[in-house]
């Protein structure tokens, strides 16, 4: 999911490709801010930025760490 928010989608753009609704996007968003200490979509970046950038979410990937990992981007 991240990656299709990183790309520049909308939630209900996002929840078309994934065959869910923009409320469980919008939940999931909710729980990866809740969890790195952000309160919107440009402090995310931000962080995404400060920890690597487009990189992230392959490293992630690989390692099994982090958001992207447990949301299955």
């Amino acid at each position: 999911m991240l990656r299709r928010w990183c790309g520049g989608k909308t939630n209900p753009e996002i929840a078309a490709c994934l065959g869910s609704s923009e409320q469980v996007i919008k939940n999931q968003l909710r729980g990866v801010f809740d969890k790195l200490g952000v309160w919107s979509r440009l402090e995310l970046a931000l962080y995404i930025a400060s920890q690597g950038g487009a990189n992230w979410t392959e490293a992630s990937e690989v390692h099994s760490a982090g958001p992207a990992a447990s949301l299955g981007a």
